[in-house]
């Protein structure tokens, strides 16, 4: 049996999982960027680096370029935002699992400025009420259906 298959994530796994957070995480940017150069480099000489280099260069247009910019070059207001929102998911992660934040995250957003640290707690309370407000569909089937045992 012969099977064929593309050595790649799938598009929806690189826009929602993989590359995810490139427009507030500067780190993941960094390695996003990286990865473009790398694969037009070997997209000359392998077909799937192409097929990928062409998913991460939509996935490049959905952000705002301005944004993204300013965020590999320092920009004081983006990168303050892109903070502050990742800190934020961070610690809404912290406790939703946990219900507490780790030493790791408590000491980053500890060390913020005031008003920042109030945005981040802000943030991350929104983002807690959203995790916890998720609902999801029960089986609600009767007895009275037929065939329902």
């Amino acid at each position: 049996m012969y099977l064929k298959y593309k050595n790649y994530p799938s598009k929806y796994e690189l826009y929602y999982i993989k590359w995810n957070g490139i427009g507030f995480d500067k780190d993941k940017l960094i390695k996003f960027i990286r990865r473009v150069k790398f694969l037009k480099i070997t997209s000359i000489f392998y077909k799937e680096h192409k097929e990928e280099l062409n998913i991460l260069n939509e996935i490049y247009k959905t952000y705002n370029e301005k944004t993204l910019i300013g965020l590999l070059n320092n920009d004081e207001l983006i990168s303050r935002n892109g903070l502050i929102e990742k800190w934020a998911r961070i610690g809404a992660i912290d406790i939703l699992l946990t219900n507490t934040y780790s030493r790791s995250t408590y000491t980053v957003i500890s060390n913020l400025p005031h008003q920042d640290y109030q945005l981040v707690l802000k943030r991350i309370e929104e983002l807690v009420k959203i995790g916890q407000n998720l609902t999801h569909q029960s089986d609600n089937i009767s007895k009275d259906i037929p065939g329902y045992e």
